[in-house]
């Protein structure tokens, strides 16, 4: 039997955002089942993000897809086309194209389905039909990222009829709020829900010790507005200048984004510690010993940051963004902030705060209950269902 799959993703993987940590984890462990595994991302939106720790990412991919057929393409899109009459019509519709098209036959030749890793409606159907023109059938189209759903509506005859045809095999969703909308919108078209998984073993309580001389607040995420770090530093600042009693410390895990010029002025102010790109082993570590997770996130599928907190036995403080909605539990697991603001972070953050000074058993039963809340999302349950997508 056929257990070739090839993934297609239209950013680079050295972004190393949610998705592409998504890829990684998926694409290694189904080549360690006898799987055939061929992935291909493009050279885009590496210039968002910090050339100094491009090779640790690098060296950090390369090692975790050793058994990947991991393929990198030149791809054209509006960044490069200045303000030429194309570069606009791809910025309006959010399309990158590949530019090696026969690269990419070459790769995808053969393969049982194909995964297409998408945000948008326009860019699926782009990579749709240049996969279809290639021979791929049975894709598998994965929406990770929540975006509005109107390019589904108007695009909607087009995929049921390649649904129809045995082109589109269905649209996988990790958000269950997409996976409810994308029924109602796409009629006809398969749709299936898996969450985003988490490493349970790799993320752990026991991968650090929280310390009880200072209350550690984690933020893990890009150096961007969808994911709140303005918010962030904005409650560094205040709590340091108007509780500068407390015994809190800020730290920050990215690997870039726009704003990081502004976090490297906040750490020299020493309102937060900036810890740039990290590698696996440091990030547990990290988690396992902040007493909270903070992520204020604008926009938000399905959080890989809040499983990894959780499973390391970390509260986490939340915005009120559908995708947290899918693992953290509001007043068990942590706090989900229903006013977008500060000064509502601020007081979650000092509740658990006052919970953790006050000892007892009350800090150490939310812990618990993150940990065991994350298990549900173990990998080996997430994939023995995505692989049912894939290879039946």
């Amino acid at each position: 039997m056929n257990s070739k799959i090839t993934f297609i993703h239209s950013v680079s993987l050295l972004v190393l955002r949610g998705v592409e940590r998504w890829l990684i984890e998926v694409t290694k462990r189904l080549s360690m089942e006898a799987c055939k595994v061929s992935l291909i991302t493009f050279q885009t939106d590496l210039e968002k993000y910090p050339m100094m720790n491009l090779m640790d990412r690098l060296t950090q991919i390369k090692s975790q897809l050793r058994n990947v057929n991991w393929k990198e393409v030149k791809a054209l899109y509006h960044t490069h086309a200045s303000q030429h009459t194309i570069a606009k019509l791809l910025k309006k519709f959010g399309i990158v194209i590949p530019l090696s098209i026969f690269q990419i036959f070459k790769i995808i030749r053969g393969s049982r389905s194909i995964y297409i890793a998408v945000g948008d409606a326009y860019q699926a159907l782009v990579l749709t039909l240049i996969v279809m023109l290639f021979g791929g059938r049975k894709i598998v189209l994965g929406l990770h990222a929540s975006r509005s759903y109107r390019r589904f509506k108007r695009l909607s005859m087009l995929f049921r009829l390649l649904s129809r045809m045995g082109i589109i095999k269905g649209i996988h969703c990790i958000s269950y709020f997409d996976y409810i909308s994308l029924n109602h919108i796409l009629k006809g078209v398969p749709i299936f829900h898996i969450p985003n998984g988490v490493d349970c073993e790799k993320f752990s309580p026991d991968k650090g010790v929280k310390r009880y001389d200072i209350f550690n607040v984690l933020f893990v995420g890009a150096l961007s507005e969808d994911k709140g770090i303005d918010i962030f530093l904005k409650i560094a600042e205040i709590l340091k200048t108007k509780h500068p009693s407390l015994n809190i410390r800020f730290v920050i895990v990215s690997v870039g984004g726009p704003w990081a010029n502004k976090v490297r002025e906040m750490a020299s102010k020493g309102y937060v510690d900036y810890l740039g790109f990290v590698n696996d082993s440091k990030l547990a570590k990290l988690y396992a010993e902040a007493h909270i997770a903070v992520f204020p996130s604008r926009v938000e599928a399905f959080s890989f940051v809040a499983l990894e907190a959780q499973a390391s036995g970390t509260p986490v403080i939340c915005s009120n963004a559908p995708g947290f909605k899918n693992s953290v539990i509001d007043g068990i697991t942590g706090i989900v902030v229903k006013d977008y603001n500060p000064h509502s972070f601020i007081e979650a953050i000092l509740k658990l705060y006052k919970i953790w000074m006050e000892g007892g058993n009350r800090y150490q039963e939310i812990v618990k209950h993150a940990r065991e809340r994350a298990k549900f999302f173990c990998w080996d349950k997430i994939l023995k269902s995505l692989r049912h997508i894939l290879l039946n």
